[in-house]
């Protein structure tokens, strides 16, 4: 409050010998009303701004946590899709040498075969 002002609330208060006219003080008392009024419309703004700012936050942040959700999503199936192809290269390698042993184990058996039908086969032909 200014010191006019406390002086126009003393004298109505008081009652004493003020040297505010009834007129003036009335301007006063109106210019009060607005000067409230000024500072309620004024607070309702801020309030409005307070309301859009934190809103504005609010969907600031639901996006930027949206956006960190699908990178990391997208980055964890960068990283399974390079372990399961090494691991299906790893087992791709692993099933090739199983079946050239195989393989080999199988010739080995139709060698030895070949070399007892052969065996029969003289000894057959022998009688």
């Amino acid at each position: 409050m200014s010191h006019r002002q406390i002086q126009i609330d003393l004298c109505l208060r008081q009652e004493e010998h003020c040297m505010v006219t009834p007129t003036k003080t009335q301007d006063n008392a109106s210019g009060l009303d607005v000067i409230i009024s000024k500072i309620d419309g004024l607070a309702s703004e801020l309030k409005n701004v307070n309301r859009n700012v934190t809103e504005r936050i609010d969907r600031l942040e639901m996006d930027l946590e949206k956006k960190l959700s699908d990178k990391l999503t997208d980055k964890m199936a960068q990283l399974l899709d390079k372990r399961i192809n090494i691991e299906v290269k790893r087992l791709g390698k692993t099933v090739d040498e199983r079946i050239d042993t195989l393989r080999a184990d199988i010739n080995n058996d139709l060698d030895s075969l070949k070399g007892k039908v052969n065996s029969l086969t003289d000894a057959i032909q022998f009688f």
